[in-house]
């Protein structure tokens, strides 16, 4: 037996658990969460949690498809849920198989406000704000799970505040599942679509109506070869029969003994049966307790899969079950059911020729196809398949096709038009090899109207059947198509989410998306013929991302309707786009425009100004005002670069604009000096006035306790820098060749550590004039900031031809020897590096390595990371001395590991170098002419300058008779 259609909705797939629970473990493993997991199994309801998974699995693929295989999902939201990575993945993950399975989401808000999970405030923010931080995390991705956290929270479910009954909500909660997950248990659900299923059930029924004389309890055998479905049967009857008995269960022995152990299966056994924590037993003698209670109860269990008679022995050898108990076991092996005398046997056999071939026909083909060629196919793949269901039951639903591998189109047209039940269908290639050849839609009437996913990459055709019925439609994926338009007239389209036909340059026009009213995301980038936006799509108040970038045949984008959900609008780099009002109520709104030909002042159309955090209008010099469309007290990233008129009104404006974090205003080569009004923007964390003109900085400017990074890239007037905030971590400012002094807040030893995440980054790159003090200072706040071990980078770069004295280790060429016994609190395997330079490269960023060596043989690298030396982004080449200082922690770890080979080989005196390697694509390769390195743990900032740690061990070969001398004194700066 085996199901005729798997193309039934999910709420009637069978899946393998009733509940997955996503939550944060540091938050609620140990209390919430584990005592909702009790109650769910104390009910009998299969609930995934994490420590399921097998150990040496692939992490991700194991949650994903326990995901797949759930029918209801609880998803605990507690204050750190938003900081796992692996929390937002898996709501991202459970909220895709709601929209397109419709799996029941009952989100549980734990001591969380649910507005804060809604909008990702207070806790959810700054999880988000360390995100962004991380460069393996897209921005995509985090818009993704962004919105899944919106989503989610709207959702209805239960809030547990701090003066909650948790066992009350715990009860409800549990009910609440059961009620929902209650079509579940019903048997008929089981058969429905099941080849041949109803004659072996009667069969097996037949026996067990049999009863037995083994002490009230019957045992039966279901046997036969893999793949036949066993488990379908015994599933199927268990179903059908378990509320007859006052305890079930069901057991897959085979893999679940592998994955936890006989012991756990008797307790699972056990406490499904009795119901309580008693049966938590270590071995296999049953306490008598339990044996007396087994026998006052009329139970049903099946045991799935058994492959071993002890395991038998070990689960049910011992006990004793009320009168009218039925023992079901299947297995492959009928010697496992001789060795315990098992009487009453079933032994499963294929599907009989006719049973075969209704259920590979029925679920590919429509039932009234009679097309000899493909019947004919049909039989041979029946055949072949010997009536084995599992080897019947594949490409129902989906089929991927390669169109270089077709030779007639045709021949897929009547095999599409004979499919009914296809939901996911996605083709590539190019038919014939060419793929500039259109096809007429005419003849192409073979789409499902149970079509869920339809993904062609490089379509031929100029637009989709007239008969396309897409009301199931949820995912159109055409990138790279050949369409004009997608369809005539207006599609019921009340499931679609997505459309993505990027790079689909013969696109004139879209069609009406009224009805599209779950539409959420809309992807035309680099339509370049796409004239305009039809008006129904910015008038849908489900649309979350409107994808534009590229269109440069697009004029205007304007909308009358103040839209609700528009989390994101790139219209950037759409060269002809003159108009624009688009507005939208979304206090997350991201505008990109920039690159338009958008003029003058931007106004709202719909009567009200768009909530905002981002809006980047960079290379918009004519833009002059942008207040009347967008409420600057919400404004938190601005990129006014080249807009030098409109970036002078805005200064000037600062006191409308608190939430301000990060103003680029770059190539606003008009920009003379700041307003002191800029000491109003008190949430400052980034500021870029590269290639201006000012000459210095409001002395305000250290007041701003949140800035972390100040860029000024080029710009050649700037003389000095005014007293920074102890906040500073970046400073670029290469090609500032007029600078000359940089003034900082003093330093301290104490500070936030771990609370910011940006690396620390000094680059003075070509600034000829700057004075050595300026350069110390900035050396110390590297060491520093490395030294609380906040952060896995930092670096320093500035003109010079000398490795800083300070650095323990030091020689002329790229390669130092370096004496290990010499560093105070060796654990600590951090490490600076120093190269100094004679020329930056030309036009080819480099790579630079750092290489332990023991006796001139390579150990392994001293840098995790390397060092990439760019290429200056001003003209002409620099043929001036640069010094480069980086740091990477942990770089002694794996050194320590081969020392220690070495040694348990015997061997004890070894010459340890540090060697600097160049890696180019090109031939002219930058010259190191000197290097160094120095442990963290040996120096520390003392008195204003660096200084080294002394430490009074015996010298050993590897290091200079310089370093040797200099070690007398206590300190060396």
């Amino acid at each position: 037996m085996a199901s005729s259609s798997s193309s039934a909705p999910s709420s009637q797939s069978p899946k393998k658990y009733d509940v997955f629970i996503s939550f944060r473990g540091e938050d609620t493993r140990f209390n919430f969460t584990s005592h909702l997991h009790e109650a769910l199994r104390r009910n009998q309801i299969d609930t995934y949690i994490d420590y399921r998974l097998e150990k040496g699995d692939e992490v991700w693929p194991s949650l994903e498809k326990a995901i797949e295989d759930s029918t209801l999902f609880l998803v605990i939201f507690s204050e750190n849920y938003a900081s796992s990575t692996w929390c937002l993945k898996e709501l991202a993950k459970i909220l895709e198989c709601s929209k397109n399975q419709g799996c029941f989401v009952m989100p549980v808000f734990y001591r969380v406000d649910p507005s804060h999970v809604r909008k990702q405030s207070w806790s959810y923010e700054r999880a988000f704000e360390e995100h962004e931080r991380k460069r393996n995390i897209s921005n995509q991705q985090l818009q993704k799970w962004r919105e899944a956290l919106t989503q989610a929270a709207n959702l209805s479910g239960w809030h547990c505040s701090f003066n909650r009954d948790e066992a009350e909500l715990i009860k409800e909660i549990v009910n609440q599942v059961m009620q929902k997950l209650g079509p579940r248990y019903q048997s008929e659900y089981y058969l429905k679509g099941l080849i041949g299923i109803h004659k072996r059930m009667a069969d097996v029924e037949s026996l067990l109506d049999k009863g037995s004389n083994n002490g009230g309890c019957q045992f039966i055998g279901i046997w036969g070869m893999g793949g036949l479905g066993k488990t379908t049967l015994a599933e199927a009857l268990f179903n059908k029969l378990l509320f007859t008995y006052e305890g079930f269960c069901f057991l897959n022995v085979r893999e679940e003994s592998k994955k936890y152990g006989m012991d756990a299966l008797r307790r699972e056994l056990l406490w499904r049966l009795l119901g309580d924590k008693e049966s938590h037993i270590g071995n296999a003698i049953y306490p008598h307790t339990i044996i007396s209670r087994l026998r006052q109860k009329k139970v049903l269990i099946v045991l799935d899969d058994v492959d071993d008679v002890q395991q038998l022995e070990n689960l049910v050898g011992r006990c004793e079950f009320g009168l009218g108990s039925k023992i079901l076991i299947t297995t492959r092996d009928r010697q496992v059911l001789a060795c315990i005398k098992v009487v009453d046997m079933y032994a499963l056999d294929c599907l009989n020729q006719d049973e075969a071939f209704d259920l590979f026909y029925i679920n590919t083909f429509r039932n009234d196809y009679a097309d000899l060629k493909i019947r004919k196919l049909a039989q041979e793949v029946t055949e072949y398949a010997g009536g084995n269901p599992l080897a019947l039951k594949g490409g129902i639903e989906g089929m991927i096709i390669n169109l270089s591998e077709v030779e007639e189109m045709w021949v897929i047209i009547k095999a599409f038009d004979s499919m009914p039940n296809l939901k996911l269908l996605k083709v590539y290639g190019d038919l014939n090899g060419q793929p500039g050849n259109k096809l007429n839609a005419s003849g192409m009437k073979f789409l499902s109207r149970n079509l869920v996913l339809l993904d062609w990459v490089r379509c031929p055709l100029e637009s989709l059947p007239a008969t396309l019925k897409a009301e199931s439609l949820v995912r159109l994926e055409m990138p790279f198509s050949r369409l004009t338009r997608l369809w005539d007239g207006v599609q019921n389209l009340v499931n679609l989410s997505k459309i993505m036909l990027r790079q689909s340059k013969d696109l004139i026009e879209l069609s009406d998306f009224s009805k599209a009213t779950r539409l959420e995301k809309v992807d035309l980038e680099r339509c370049s013929k796409l004239r305009s936006v039809h008006p129904s799509i910015l008038s849908l108040h489900s649309l979350r991302a409107l994808l534009l970038h590229g269109c440069t045949s697009l004029t205007s984008l304007k909308s009358d309707t103040h839209l609700q959900s528009l989390i994101l609008l790139d219209a950037s780099y759409c060269s002809s786009l003159e108009e624009f009002s688009v507005t939208s109520e979304n206090e997350d709104l991201c505008l990109h425009l920039s690159g338009t030909a958008i003029s003058g002042a931007l106004r709202s159309s719909s009567g009200h100004r768009s909530k905002i955090r981002s809006l980047f209008l960079f290379g918009c010099g004519n833009v002059t005002s942008v207040h009347k469309l967008i409420k600057l007290r919400d404004l938190r990233n601005l990129d006014a670069g080249g807009c030098n008129e409109l970036a002078s009104r805005l200064l000037f404006k600062c006191d409308k604009m608190g939430a301000l974090e990060s103003p680029w205003l770059a190539y606003c080569n008009e920009l003379s000096e700041l307003p002191n009004d800029i000491r109003l923007l008190s949430s400052l964390r980034f500021l870029d006035l590269s290639l201006s003109r000012v000459q210095t900085l409001p002395s305000s400017i250290k007041h701003f306790s949140r800035l972390q990074c100040l860029r000024l890239d080029g710009c050649k007037r700037l003389r000095c820098l005014p007293e920074l905030p102890p906040s500073i971590l970046q400073l670029i400012a290469p090609n500032c060749i007029s600078l000359e002094t940089i003034q900082y807040s003093p330093l301290t030893k104490e500070g936030e550590e771990g609370k910011d995440k940006a690396c620390p980054l000094f680059l003075f790159t070509n600034c000829k004039k700057l004075n050595r003090r300026s350069i110390k200072d900035a050396e110390a706040r590297v060491l520093l900031g490395i030294k609380k071990a906040t952060y896995d980078y930092a670096r320093l770069e500035y003109p010079g031809k000398r490795v800083p004295r300070w650095l323990m280790y030091r020689d002329k060429g790229s390669s130092v020897s370096v004496n290990l016994s010499s560093i105070p609190n060796s654990e600590d395997g951090g490490f600076i590096f120093c190269a100094v330079f004679s020329k930056l490269p030309s036009a080819v960023g480099e790579n630079i390595d750092a290489k332990w060596f023991i006796d001139g043989k390579y150990a392994c690298r001293a840098a995790k990371r390397s060092l990439y030396l760019g290429p200056p982004w001003f003209s002409k080449d620099v043929d001036l001395w640069h010094v480069v200082l980086w740091c990477v922690p942990d770089s002694l770890g794996e050194l320590k590991r081969k020392i220690e080979e070495r040694k348990r080989n015997g061997q004890s005196n070894m010459e340890l170098k540090v060697k600097f390697e160049v890696r180019s694509d090109h031939d002219r390769i930058t010259e190191i002419k000197r290097c160094g390195v120095c442990p963290t743990s040996a120096v520390e900032y003392q008195d204003g300058d660096i200084k080294q740690i002394q430490l009074p061990l015996p010298h050993q070969p590897g290091s200079n008779a310089m370093e040797a001398a200099s070690r007398k004194r206590k300190y060396r700066s």
